[in-house]
């Protein structure tokens, strides 16, 4: 009697892992696909966040400055030093060498004193000055150099500006001034305290990074430098693709010397960035993507 054994013939086991082999093979390329995909849209997107961050840093901090009141210090073509805002008040007391600051917060709700970060000796100081005459054709800001600070209880307390029963004890601020202010400053006159702050292009552990920092007037020089986004291109001369380029232009849209930029409107800022790793997409070149951004930040004060 004759048994037939029920099985897979070798031609059937053969065919069945080839197809299973194929479609193992689809699927892990459809999953590295995906990966790489993923990986590069994840790298582009970094990168190009890297440019936002740079670029609203800066035109934050450059878009207040007025390069015809000197508050731009150095301008190069990637890096700039400039007067930032410390605080602004109105000075509601005044000698020939001191000016007296109202408290930041009194009884009337008003904001009369207001402070970015603490003042300190060696800051700038301008002071509206509205001259003898009656228009605004001889008023100016008068430049001084903060050279001492102090609490004073009851500041500006008998001044027009406060209460003298709802405001007393308030701690205001006495700032120091050198040279002394000329007599046309009267009480009422806006303060604006100002410290110098850079913005450069540097190199830190083999990456080129957008950097800022803060001038020490304590020590004399520049605080550590402190990224601010990157990895960007590294520097390159004028007229190349460079990681952060500053162009200065004038009201008809020429570009200034960026040695004074004193007549400046506008200002040009110029990033580029590369990706950290390189880019392995379908369809597109692999290896390390580049990208750039342009705006054009307008200047206070100044049509």
């Amino acid at each position: 009697m004759r048994v037939n054994r029920r099985g897979f013939a070798l031609v059937e086991l053969l065919t069945a892992l080839v197809i299973t082999s194929m479609l193992g093979a689809a699927l892990f390329r459809l999953v590295d696909r995906t990966q790489r995909f993923t990986r590069g849209t994840a790298l582009m997107a970094d990168q190009r966040a890297q440019l936002a961050v740079a670029a609203f840093a800066v035109e934050a901090a450059l878009q207040g400055v007025a390069p015809s009141d000197g508050d731009v210090l150095v301008a190069a073509d990637s890096a700039v030093s400039f007067l930032a805002p410390v605080g602004s008040a109105i000075a509601c007391a005044l000698g020939g060498g001191f000016v007296d600051l109202a408290p930041p917060v009194v009884a009337s709700g008003a904001t009369l004193t207001w402070w970015n970060t603490a003042p300190q000796a060696g800051d700038s100081i301008a002071i509206l000055d509205d001259g003898s005459l009656a228009g605004a054709a001889d008023d100016r800001w008068v430049h001084a150099e903060v050279t001492a600070i102090s609490a004073l209880p009851n500041a500006c307390l008998h001044s027009p500006f406060l209460d003298s029963i709802a405001d007393a004890g308030r701690v205001g601020w006495r700032l120091a001034a050198s040279p002394a202010l000329p007599p046309t400053v009267t009480p009422g006159a806006v303060v604006r305290v100002g410290r110098p702050e850079r913005f450069a292009l540097y190199r830190s552990a083999g990456e080129w990074m957008a950097g800022w920092t803060e001038w020490n007037p304590i020590v004399g020089r520049w605080n550590v430098i402190q990224p601010v986004a990157g990895p960007l291109l590294p520097y390159a001369a004028p007229g190349s693709t460079s990681g952060m380029s500053f162009r200065w232009r004038d009201s008809l849209g020429a570009v200034l010397s960026s040695a004074g930029p004193g007549n400046a409107r506008v200002v040009e800022l110029s990033l580029g960035a590369v990706t950290r790793h390189a880019v392995r997409m379908d369809g597109a070149a692999g290896g390390m993507r580049r990208d750039s951004l342009t705006v054009r930040i307008p200047l206070r004060n100044l049509p």
